[in-house]
């Protein structure tokens, strides 16, 4: 598909009637079309593949199947009920969430990525092409080789092509990295897809297409342009690959550990090893390290936290496209919820983009200037607001014209050069009225009133103003108003006069947009020099938006552009967010993040505000996680100096605090609504909090196995008291999360707190005792525990949890004191560890 053939006859189509139906039918079958085999977004079997297959999320895997294979090999070496009790399972418990991750994950990313496909379609660019001696409106995919196409001003060239006739300027800066258009009027010349036409008109044959085109790379290129990265990803695929460090040495910590305890100590009989162990050669030697280093290795991953984060990314783009709103990019979301400058286009922004003539100063005869204006607008070539609200007014009139000179956004004129070699010029009025003082000032007030003014020169001789008024978007105070109150600095950025966009500004209620400035003339060092002083940009070039968002990135802002033209390309990519509207050129919506469908900018508000809630939660979810994983990496260190140590904890110790505090609790936090400006970097807002947990977590731990070595608690009763303690201490850390209390996090929290009633009392023998619970305590069998699940089901009176912790009933006491000063502790530890981290980088400042 898309070869790219010299044959002749696939590239003699005529000019005059283009390609018939059956021909491009023919060709299309053939293979001709202009079709990628590369698909834009991922497939359905690359977001399960991509969820699967992560590092982390094949070691959860693949413990479970070493615990099997091993459960195995111990019942066929006379082990059966060690396999229970090392593999039973409730030792695949912890799959739960992952699996559930992965498939609530998957289905979301699926969903957003269909939704994100049907909206491409109608965002898909499209062109004008002859087929049986007609124009009609194609597809880029609808295309095919040696179809006859028309480009006109903002347009994509959607598949390589040779100009047929017209004169173009055409923008190659996506492909040739140099800005400044390049003039194609010779028969013949090369049209690259990816480029687009910044002035002019032409007809074209199309000579490549399919793979064989700049088209399938043009995203990439845009990609690498732009080269805005995720922020967040970045950091916890940073963090991802610190963890897989951070797992390796704590594997290697315990299964060393357990070794030379049980090579020293293993021919003691204990109640850890109630038949004592001999040496290393013993099966039951090797199941006790692999049970307790996987149960370390389990609790030091951060189960789901990607899956958790694409979710809740994806949830949001569909929320968004509910609203007419494209978001391009999965991970541009973020990009924009930090943005906290936003700089937006007076036309089609603050406007609706449509225009009306409001009035006519006429400096020549009526009937001359008249005819010469409906010259221009009978041989104009674009098509947009001005020439319409003007066509509507003025009807066209035919005149001999030796030339068309297109619109550009340099000069800021358009006009015709007529046979007799006099030129009819319309545009702004400071480029065509400097010697014309009394004029230009006329042309002022009208422009302070809030009109747009052109003038109308024949010959260099002005024979007329227009002033056309803007149509101010209802929404379009509400929506500045709501940047300003979220923490969003607003500048406008147009094409226009100074005066005019100050006051459209100011009536749709920018602030200090008197503080405004035309960048006529100036440089670009000059204009970098002025974004920090003035907030109304006029007259502004492409090259002077681009200098306006690069001097204010260096100032510490990230920036978002609005625009829909060929002159906004630049600042779209250069800036941190890139925004665009449904009927923009094809240029423009390339090149953004977020194409607003429906062409109403009030939806970036809510595109700011999901961003802001993805991000804001994503770090709330986070600080769980890595609570575990600290905790779980300071307890194979600190658990060593007991004799037990590493072997009182068991999977089933976690389970309590990751399934509902963890899985439930942290999964319903990363979908509260937040209007939070972000704040801070993802390490300074994460790994304080979390390491404060993780210490938390590990005192209440080393607490029951500090009693348990001196013999004040019983091994039963150890674990219980473990599971009990993580849990405490996990519903802490979701409490200090939640604080502030809202009715969403009060749900939050009850809901957290209900679902680990519900399986404490449903399971008490894992979620509170730390032991396992094997299929004979579910199905039945020979064993004295069989069908035990079924006894205790919710009537934990019957589970010998109960019966031991009544035998040792202070321990009760001892879970409420902690439970009472839980939360202060963890202030108190949080409070030291922020003082320490200041401490620590105040020493490396004073070193700086």
């Amino acid at each position: 598909m898309g070869k790219d053939l010299k044959d002749k006859d696939l590239l003699s189509t005529s000019p005059f009637t283009g390609l018939s139906s059956e021909e491009a039918e023919v060709r299309r079958q053939d293979g001709f079309a202009n079709v990628s085999r590369k698909k834009a977004g991922k497939t359905v079997g690359g977001i399960i593949k991509d969820n699967v297959c992560d590092f982390f999320t094949l070691v959860l895997f693949l413990i479970a199947l070493l615990f099997f294979v091993y459960s195995q090999i111990l019942k066929h070496t006379g082990y059966p009920e060690e396999a229970e009790r090392y593999f039973g399972l409730s030792k695949y418990g912890y799959l739960i969430p992952l699996i559930l991750n992965i498939v609530i994950g998957s289905a979301t990313e699926i969903r957003s990525q269909r939704v994100l496909n049907k909206m491409r379609i109608v965002n898909a660019s499209r062109v004008n092409a002859l087929r049986d001696g007609n124009k009609v409106r194609l597809r880029s995919e609808e295309l095919d080789l040696g179809d006859i196409v028309f480009f006109s001003v903002g347009e994509q060239i959607l598949a390589d092509a040779e100009l047929l006739e017209g004169d173009i300027e055409v923008d190659e800066s996506l492909l040739s990295g140099e800005s400044a258009p390049v003039r194609k009027n010779e028969k013949g010349a090369k049209l690259f897809s990816g480029s687009f036409i910044s002035s002019g008109s032409c007809k074209a044959i199309l000579t490549k297409v399919g793979d064989n085109t700049y088209a399938n790379t043009l995203s990439q290129k845009v990609k690498q342009i732009q080269g805005q990265k995720s922020e967040l990803m970045r950091n916890i695929y940073g963090l991802l690959n610190i963890l897989s460090f951070v797992l390796v040495v704590v594997v290697l910590t315990v299964v060393a550990t357990l070794a030379i305890k049980i090579a020293v100590h293993g021919d003691e009989a204990s109640s850890v090893f109630p038949q004592g162990i001999t040496s290393l050669s013993d099966p039951i030697a090797w199941a006790q390290i692999i049970s307790t280093a996987s149960a370390f290795a389990i609790g030091v991953i951060p189960t789901g936290l990607v899956l958790v984060t694409s979710m809740t990314l994806a949830v949001s783009i569909i929320e968004l496209a509910k609203k007419k709103t494209l978001i391009q990019e999965l991970f541009s979301l973020e990009n924009l919820a930090r943005v906290d400058v936003i700089c937006l286009d007076k036309t089609g922004t603050l406007t609706d983009g449509t225009m009306l003539l409001s009035g006519t100063y006429y400096c020549a005869p009526k009937e001359d200037a008249d005819a010469y204006l409906g010259a221009i607008l009978a041989n104009a070539r674009a098509f947009n607001a001005t020439s319409q609200a003007l066509k509507a007014a003025f009807p066209p009139v035919p005149m001999s014209v030796q030339e068309e000179i297109p619109f550009s956004s340099a000069r800021k004129y358009s006009g015709i050069v007529l046979k007799s070699g006099k030129e009819v010029l319309l545009g702004a009025p400071e480029y065509l009225l400097k010697a014309f003082p009394d004029l230009l000032r006329k042309a002022e007030e009208k422009e302070k009133e809030g009109f747009r003014a052109l003038t109308l020169s024949y010959g260099g001789v002005p024979q007329a103003l227009y002033f056309l008024e803007d149509r101010i978007r209802p929404s379009a105070k509400q929506t500045i108003t709501y940047f300003y109150q979220n923490g969003v600095d607003v500048r406008i950025i147009s094409g226009d006069s100074a005066l005019t966009v100050s006051k459209i500004a100011s009536l749709c209620g920018v602030k200090n947009a008197d503080r405004a400035i035309s960048l006529e003339g100036k440089s670009i060092e000059g204009t970098k020099a002025l974004a920090k002083d003035y907030v109304v940009f006029a007259r502004v070039s492409p090259e002077q938006k681009e200098a306006l968002v690069a001097s204010l990135q260096e100032q510490g802002h990230k920036v978002a552009m609005t625009g829909d033209g060929v002159n906004d390309i630049l600042a779209l990519r250069k800036a941190n967010s890139s925004i665009t509207f449904a009927r923009a050129t094809d240029a423009a919506k390339a090149c953004s993040n977020v194409v607003l469908m429906d062409n109403d900018f009030s939806h970036l508000v809510d595109v700011v505000l999901q961003g802001r809630k993805v991000v804001n939660n994503i770090h709330r979810s986070a600080i769980l996680f890595l609570s575990k994983t600290a905790f779980i990496f300071l307890l194979s260190l600190f658990s060593i100096p007991f004799k037990a140590g590493q072997m009182l904890f068991t999977i089933e110790n976690l389970y309590l605090f990751e399934q509902p505090i963890i899985g439930i609790g942290g999964f319903l936090l990363s979908l509260e609504p937040s209007k939070k400006p972000i704040e801070g970097k993802f390490a300074d807002k994460v790994f304080p909090p979390a390491f404060s947990g993780g210490v938390l977590l590990l005192l209440f731990s080393l607490m029951p196995m500090t009693l348990y070595q001196t013999g004040l608690l019983s091994l039963e009763n150890v674990r219980t008291a473990v599971s009990v303690l993580t849990f405490i201490g996990g519903a802490t850390i979701l409490f200090a999360l939640s604080f502030p209390f809202t009715k969403y996090r009060i749900v939050v929290f009850a809901v957290s707190l209900l679902a680990a009633a519900v399986l404490a009392f449903g399971a008490p023998t894992s979620y509170l005792g730390g032991k396992p619970t094997s299929l004979r305590m579910i199905f039945g069998g020979d064993s004295e525990n069989a069908l035990a699940f079924w006894n205790e089901f919710f009537q934990p009176w019957n589970c010998p949890v109960f019966d031991s912790l009544e035998e040792q009933s202070w321990i009760l006491w001892l879970f409420l004191a902690v439970l009472v000063t839980a939360y202060p502790l963890y202030l108190g530890i949080r409070k030291v560890c922020l003082i320490v981290l200041a401490t620590i980088k105040k020493a490396k400042t004073v070193e700086g």
